[in-house]
């Protein structure tokens, strides 16, 4: 089904450390722009912030953990049964590669994360201590005149990559599961959710 809406405002990291996103040698690469190194749960947030912004498929991957889950709304499955209750890794590249792609038609992306509470977790397979951090999320997909708009909470948990590091050695972060929680109505527009958003691609 495809439904899409409206929702709030944010403001993500400022002062995270800088690094290139793209391949200089690469014509078509942004190389004036450059995105969060994800050497912390805030600055891996705005690289995903970045990725979808730039609509970079490579750069938004890096985000994700190989054993990545993401849970979609409750309210969602339930009103369209044709949803699964979540999806894996393979799931959201070939989501994000027909979002971010030319059979996508997206013209541009605005995405704004608002942190409402971070909380610690723990994390299985004897991997420590994550953080789950609550999003408000405020997403607009411009495609030709329409601009679908999806705004709700979400809550990534977040943790240690333990299988890559920074160009000089950082610890770097990684989400490893996103959840869509609850979402209400606002007045005079129709509420959705970002993984209503996320389906319309699939």
């Amino acid at each position: 089904m495809r439904r899409f809406a409206a929702l709030a405002v944010i403001a993500l990291i400022a002062g995270a450390m800088l690094w290139g996103c793209s391949d200089p040698e690469d014509d078509d690469s942004p190389n004036d722009l450059s995105c969060p190194l994800r050497t912390s749960p805030d600055s891996l947030l705005a690289q995903l912030v970045w990725a979808y912004e730039h609509e970079d498929v490579d750069v938004y991957l890096d985000c994700l953990a190989d054993s990545f889950t993401f849970f979609l709304c409750e309210d969602d499955w339930q009103s369209d049964p044709t949803l699964p209750h979540f999806w894996r890794l393979s799931e959201e590249e070939t989501i994000h590669s027909n979002m971010f792609g030319e059979a996508g038609d997206v013209d541009s992306i605005y995405l704004a994360l608002e942190t409402l509470s971070v909380d610690t977790v723990s994390v299985p397979d004897g991997r420590g201590v994550g953080w789950e951090y609550e999003e408000d999320v405020d997403l607009r997909v411009y495609i030709g005149q329409t601009v679908y708009l999806a705004g709700d909470e979400t809550a990534f948990t977040i943790r240690v990559d333990p299988d890559d590091v920074g160009p000089n050695g950082e610890t770097l972060y990684e989400v490893w599961e996103w959840r869509d929680l609850e979402w209400t109505g606002r007045a005079a527009t129709e509420q959705t959710s970002w993984g209503s958003i996320k389906a319309f691609f699939r």
